[in-house]
């Protein structure tokens, strides 16, 4: 396979993307790198809806009902006992003595009665295994993905080796179709003058002669 300093300029130039990367993975193979492509992240698996609601009562920390009525009334009757709920004061010395709650405790002793969901017991171990086979899944692309990260590090300057050259190709040849297009306009103005048009030309734009006579050949693509 031919290589970038094997071809010429307009070879180069008619090369499309997919060729410079077959050249590019010919290079790195003269250079002993791996043809790593980069990672695809795996599709995980869905997890599993949690299908049991618990209810549970604000100040009643660690408790929860299976059913919302039975929150309600518990939420309930806390409200109705609530001017005769006493407590030992967070405050008071020892001994310490029972006291009438204040305004900030009985704001602290939410009632209001809130959800959430969890799994059933059959469902708990399927769970675990999806939530494990994913774990699992996602390290093994973060690893691919670090190799992959100091691959592309490691190689880095023979990618731009290779598209630099390319680019700088592609934007000398467009520059100079930019200039082949005004020659022509200078010669239409210049009544078919080469002479003339070649002074407009060069008055205009800084072109070496090389670049000049690339100008006045074949036109450039």
């Amino acid at each position: 396979m031919k290589i970038l300093s094997d071809m010429t300029e307009l070879q180069i130039l008619a090369l499309k993307d997919e060729q410079v990367e077959k050249i590019l993975k010919y290079r790195k193979a003269q250079e002993g790198f791996k043809l790593l492509e980069r990672p695809t992240e795996p599709e995980y698996e869905a997890e599993l809806e949690k299908d049991v609601t618990f209810y549970s009562v604000g100040s009643l920390n660690g408790y929860r009902f299976t059913k919302v009525e039975e929150a309600n009334a518990v939420s309930h009757a806390i409200r109705e006992a609530m001017p005769s709920l006493v407590y030992y004061s967070r405050y008071s010395s020892s001994p310490r003595v029972l006291s009438k709650m204040d305004s900030y405790d009985r704001k602290e002793a939410s009632t209001s009665v809130s959800s959430e969901k969890f799994f059933s017991p059959a469902l708990v171990e399927a769970a675990k295994q999806i939530e494990k086979r994913n774990d699992e899944a996602k390290k093994g692309y973060a690893e691919q993905k670090a190799e992959y990260e100091k691959y592309v590090e490691d190689v880095q300057w023979l990618i731009d080796e290779v598209w630099n050259r390319v680019f700088e190709i592609r934007r000398k040849y467009e520059k100079l179709a930019r200039l082949q297009t005004d020659y022509s306009e200078y010669l239409v103005l210049a009544n078919n003058d080469e002479k003339i048009a070649t002074a407009f030309m060069k008055k205009a734009n800084a072109i070496t002669d090389e670049e000049l006579k690339i100008i006045k050949g074949k036109k450039i693509n």
